[in-house]
């Protein structure tokens, strides 16, 4: 740190908040593959964070704004360089309510319409957003996603790691990198990060690149993370869509990267798994002389329970990249019907299990999964089933279970499809259309079964299901698997815990 410096901020010598002085940098940097013009200014201070203030404060910034040296250009504000965070949400849920243009439902929307709608935002801006904007296929966030390509010079987008930007909060997040009023832009470069951490991210890809046309529509990984390289002709050509899913057909080798990233991930877990095993091999003498297997210890059981969670999470991550695969592009070009919930889809709650039931072979699904083996089963429901939950902050979860099973009071089970449709199918499908975003309520978050009868679903041709469901069947059983697997490790863990 500089000792000559009158004053120090928390957010400049935190290790947590380290990422967001290297992002202050990269908006000066990234450029037209260069240094921004003003990037010398930029270190001596030309530098503002979060929200401007008020424009009749011409005598300088409230105190309560978060800026740092900010110079004020006599009769107008301007910044050479802006790092926004818009809120998240619903609009209406909001007291900007009155600001929003009609059919304008998330506030990341409304203010990021609003920041480019400003004349003296010119500069270099990074952008927090939430991974939604990215992907939704709503016209007002179609038509910033153009807005962004096409007027301010889109540079890159960065998805970021899961909990990077909150770590308590289970929402991906993104960073978009644009110069207000750039023109179009040459080449988008798209980050994925969600499977890395935040230091896999390496801007020099990025420079090195810049100028390589030769990259164009390709797909490159270095480490966890993956590069795009997209021209604005690709971009509008499906929705401006700004996620690598959007444009598998055309970027060479998207999908079957993520594929084989999830491949190469479940072998190190398996091998990290088979290591621990053996660790935990170790035989003792019983009162008897006789060599027995000894118990694991709770190190040992929190080790095996965190690995079979990561399992968990990349079987989820597979099971969608393989939907993606087989039915994302047709979803986003509308080449397969759609239903409305209420003519296709008839879901009935679950029932919460008496106190006095006995443990048994049976799983019991609540609202956060398998919660309890119990010796009865749910009667009436055909084979397998599909169930999400429907309260707490994971609400919209999807599952599948082949064996019989219990549905407690805090999950829907799918009783009847009025169409044919494979179960593997809904739940890729399920899974793809994220229900968690449609929850309500804050102390307790939970979605009703009018959500989902209200929405609108693909439904393909049975064969092609079918196809579908070969490839994603053994990864499904692998997760019904390992969720069981959990949880009785859990009860171990538990037990030696008391």
């Amino acid at each position: 740190m500089d000792e000559k410096q009158e004053m120090y901020r928390a957010r400049e010598i935190l290790e947590e908040t380290a990422a967001v002085e290297c992002l202050r940098l990269a908006v000066g940097r990234i450029v037209d593959g260069s240094l921004h013009p003003d990037f010398h200014q930029l270190n001596d201070g030309q530098m503002a964070l979060g929200e401007q203030p008020n424009p009749v404060d011409q005598d300088g910034p409230k105190a309560d704004h978060v800026q740092r040296n900010v110079t004020f250009p006599s009769g107008k504000l301007f910044f050479s360089a802006t790092i926004f965070n818009p809120p998240f949400g619903n609009v209406e849920e909001s007291r900007w309510n009155g600001l929003a243009d009609p059919g304008e439902t998330r506030l990341e929307t409304l203010f990021l319409r609003r920041f480019l709608s400003e004349e003296k935002n010119k500069g270099q801006c990074c952008c927090l957003v939430p991974n939604g904007f990215l992907s939704r296929i709503h016209p007002l966030d179609e038509q910033l996603r153009r807005q962004l390509v096409e007027c301010h010079g889109l540079q890159a987008v960065i998805l970021l790691p899961l909990h990077a930007f909150q770590p308590r909060v289970h929402v991906y997040t993104a960073l978009l990198i644009f110069r207000q009023g750039g023109g179009p832009s040459k080449r988008v470069w798209l980050c994925d990060a969600r499977d890395g951490r935040l230091e896999d991210i390496d801007l020099d890809v990025y420079f090195t690149a810049r100028f390589s046309s030769s990259l164009e529509g390709k797909c490159m990984r270095t480490g966890q993370v993956t590069h795009l390289f997209l021209t604005p002709q690709m971009l509008s050509s499906n929705h401006y869509l700004l996620v690598p899913e959007g444009h598998r057909s055309q970027v060479w080798g998207v999908s079957q990267t993520k594929i084989q990233a999830i491949e190469d991930k479940m072998d190190t877990l398996h091998q990290a798994i088979r290591k621990l095993e053996q660790s935990g091999s170790d035989q003792q003498m019983n009162l008897f002389g006789a060599k027995q297997q000894a118990p694991w210890t709770k190190r040992q059981l929190r080790q095996m329970i965190s690995l079979k969670k990561q399992q968990i999470l990349y079987c989820r991550q597979m099971v969608e990249q393989l939907f993606l695969d087989h039915f994302g592009e047709g979803i986003q070009k509308g080449e397969y019907p759609l239903f409305y919930g209420e003519d296709l889809l008839v879901f009935h709650s679950g029932n919460k299990p008496a106190k006095d039931w006995t443990d048994g072979p049976y799983p019991l699904y609540d609202g956060s999964g398998i919660r309890r083996m119990l010796d009865r089963c749910t009667q009436g429901i055909s084979l397998p089933t599909v169930i999400i939950t429907r309260v707490g902050t994971y609400c919209g979860a999807v599952y599948r279970s082949k064996q019989p099973c219990w549905i407690g009071g805090n999950a829907f089970f799918l009783k009847q499809v009025q169409k044919p449709a494979h179960p593997s199918y809904l739940v890729g499908l399920f899974s793809y259309m994220d229900f968690n975003q449609y929850k309500a309520g804050s102390c307790i978050p939970q979605i009703n079964q009018s959500v989902l009868q209200s929405k609108q679903y693909p439904l393909p041709s049975l064969t092609l299901q079918e196809e579908y469901a070969g490839k994603v069947d053994p990864w499904l059983d692998q997760l019904e698997e390992l969720e069981i697997e959990v949880y009785s490790l859990q009860k171990e863990y538990r037990l030696l815990a008391d």
